[in-house]
């Protein structure tokens, strides 16, 4: 078990976010200590560092607490998800390819630069 804390440290999320997360319902701690604080296990960590990525990808919080959702309906939801994921999937190639056009460039330009152009 870790404390919110030790979560936003392993994820590299502030507490604020983790926080925000689980009032939208994205995660819930395990337990509370006799004092209140959240207790998480290490699956948390897992979860949160996948919500991380999606939200990386472009996906809203709506279309996070979507995916949670249909996670937590179990195995009947399996092929929505994957679609959603698919989805997911096609965005992040499409990134990839638009950033590799744009070191493309850069590289084109800096081998101008080593010829002697100024461009």
């Amino acid at each position: 078990m870790m404390t919110i804390g030790q979560l936003s440290q392993k994820t590299g999320m502030t507490i604020r976010t983790i926080r925000y997360y689980e009032e939208k319902g994205i995660i819930i701690p395990d337990s509370h200590t006799q004092r209140g604080d959240r207790l998480f296990k290490e699956e948390h960590l897992n979860g949160i560092l996948f919500i991380k990525y999606l939200r990386s990808a472009g996906l809203s919080i709506k279309e996070v607490q979507n995916y949670v959702d249909l996670l937590q309906k179990g195995s009947e939801t399996r092929v929505q998800r994957q679609i959603l994921l698919s989805e997911v999937e096609k965005k992040i190639l499409q990134d990839i390819s638009e950033k590799q056009k744009q070191l493309e460039h850069v590289r084109w330009k800096l081998e101008r630069y080593e010829d002697g152009f100024d461009c």
